[in-house]
This record gives C-alpha cells, sequence and structure tokens, in this order.
C-alpha cells in the first residue's frame, strides 16, 4: 500500500491507496450508496468489477476511512492478451473534493491494472480536462453526446431477449465502430449476467438489430446499441423513431444532420468520454454506445 503526504496545503494529513479485496466490500459499497446516486449491491458490484480472483477497482483511504472509490470494467481486445478498461462509479466524499484526490486514485488505479492496452473514462464537466501523467498513449479523444428522445407513442415493435442466437448473426458482422470488442462474451456479461436488467431488441431489413433496455428514470426505453450492418443505421433510427418512445445518445457533432431527418428532444443531458489508446481512430462523429456505461443499469434487485 503506497502512502501519500500532503496532497495539497488544504490538505495535510496521510492518505492511502489499495485494492479493493473481499473483507472490505461491504464498507466499499456503503461508502459508495451513501455519498454518490448509486443504489448497488454486493452482486452487481462484483459482476462489474471481480476478475481473474481479484477486483479492478480501488480506494482512498484517511486512518482507513474511505473517502474515494473508482472502478473498472475490464473487457477483451481481440487478438490481443490485453485489455481495455473502462472507468465507472468514481466518488469522492464531499469533505475531501478539489484536492486531487480523484486524480490521484485515478493515477494509482492506472499503475496497477494488469495488462492495460487502452482506457475509457467517464468525467463529468469538471474533469474533462484531466490529464492522467502514469499513462503514455499516442491518441487521447475526447468525445461528447447529447442524450436526445423520440417522443411518439409505442407500438409494439420489440420482443423480449431472452438468449443471443437473435444477435450472433449481428455480430459476427459488425461494421460499427466500437471502443469495446463486442462479441458473444461481451453480450452476456451485458445483456444476460446483469439478472435486474430486461433487454428488448428490433431488427431491421435482417441488416442491423437495435437493442433496448427499459429506463429506470422514466418510462421510455434507452436504445443502447446498435449491432450489425452501419449502412442501415438511419433507416433503422428513423423506423424506431416513428413507432417508439425512446432515448437515444448522438455526437455533437452530428446534431444538426439528425435534425434534418429525424424529428426528436434534447434532453440537455451530456455525455463524455475521453478514450486513451495508441490505436488512431475517427471518432469525430461517433455515436456513444450507452451499452458501454452503467448509467442505466438496475444496480440491485428491485
Amino acid at each position: 500500500m503506497k502512502k501519500y503526504l500532503n496532497l495539497s496545503s488544504k490538505f495535510k494529513k496521510n492518505v492511502s491507496f489499495s485494492r479493493v479485496n473481499l473483507p472490505i466490500l461491504s464498507k466499499v459499497i456503503r461508502f459508495i450508496n451513501s455519498h454518490s446516486n448509486a443504489n448497488l449491491d454486493r452482486k452487481f458490484y462484483k459482476t462489474r468489477y471481480f476478475f481473474d480472483k481479484k477486483f479492478s477497482s480501488f480506494v482512498c483511504k484517511i486512518n482507513k476511512k474511505i473517502i474515494g472509490h473508482v472502478g473498472f470494467t475490464k473487457y477483451s481486445v481481440k487478438g490481443k492478451k490485453k485489455y481495455i478498461y473502462s472507468r465507472h462509479s468514481s466518488v469522492v466524499h464531499q469533505n475531501f473534493r478539489n484536492q486531487k484526490i480523484y486524480s490521484k486514485l485515478v493515477e494509482y488505479s492506472i499503475k496497477n491494472l494488469s495488462n492495460l492496452d487502452s482506457l475509457i473514462l467517464w468525467p463529468n464537466k469538471n474533469n474533462f480536462k484531466l490529464k492522467i501523467n502514469s499513462l503514455r498513449k499516442n491518441f487521447n479523444y475526447k468525445i461528447t453526446n447529447n442524450l436526445i428522445f423520440f417522443g411518439n407513442k409505442n407500438k409494439n415493435i420489440l420482443k423480449k431477449l431472452n438468449n443471443l442466437s437473435i444477435l450472433k448473426k449481428y455480430y459476427n458482422e459488425n461494421t460499427f465502430t466500437n471502443l469495446i470488442y463486442k462479441d458473444e462474451n461481451f453480450f452476456k456479461r451485458q445483456c444476460l449476467d446483469l439478472k435486474y436488467n430486461s433487454y428488448f431488441y428490433n431488427e431491421y431489413q435482417n441488416e442491423s438489430i437495435a437493442i433496448f433496455t427499459k429506463s429506470k428514470q422514466s418510462k421510455g426505453m434507452i436504445l443502447i446499441e446498435f449491432v450489425g450492418n452501419k449502412n442501415y443505421k438511419m433507416k433503422h433510427l428513423k423506423y424506431l423513431s416513428r413507432n417508439l418512445f425512446f432515448y437515444y445518445c448522438i455526437n455533437k457533432n452530428n446534431y444538426k444532420n439528425y435534425k434534418k431527418i429525424l424529428d426528436f428532444n434534447n434532453t440537455n443531458i451530456i455525455f463524455n468520454l475521453i478514450y486513451m489508446t495508441n490505436k488512431k481512430v475517427n471518432l469525430k462523429y461517433h455515436d456513444i454506445h450507452l451499452s458501454d456505461t452503467d448509467s442505466f443499469l438496475n444496480t440491485k434487485k428491485l
């Protein structure tokens, strides 16, 4: 366990950082639920952050008292024995915010993530300019998306996703740009292993499939993923927009072009993403796949 002294002139107490382990798991979950809007349980936490017999989540403490937490969901990279890590559940005690606790905790965590290939961060507006000195990657992409909604009355066009057989054709031939490798293991973890959530789908002309989940904040559906032939995306989206009330995330650079074709409303909710990698990719118009986040997931049994 590494110790840091005097992180700032206002903060002169001893601070320690460590990986989460089973003996402190209950304390960690209580801390997250008490100091954020999260409401997660032990089963959900282990599904998201427990891999290869250890947690990919970390805490900051003062005198054994937790004051900060950050977790990383781990995804395989196609053809490599390395991983993409996506940062979630970052929480700092309100009495210790704006004292570089979060940035130091992220720095410590990155040094302890095994076989790190690329990193995805989901910063709020205050952390969007965060610099990570310990992670040296050639490309640092910053993406901003708007959450929009289509307000038409729901028609019976969705089917319940009970197994992955319907998806196999689409993810095997997927041409959409994805930061995370979307194979059978991804959809199993996202759609089947998270038992607290229900998933639905709609197919379009045997070329594209859209995956939805129920919104925990409203009565609408959330379109979390398109899979298949990306050339059919706009036609599929237009069809859905005429028959369903749902939410979707679009890149701010696409907003005007989408508005010319589709009738939707802006929620004024923003999703920021930072992608740190050695791969050069064109993400100027990248619509964030909401299956990559945990923002709309039920995190405990209802």
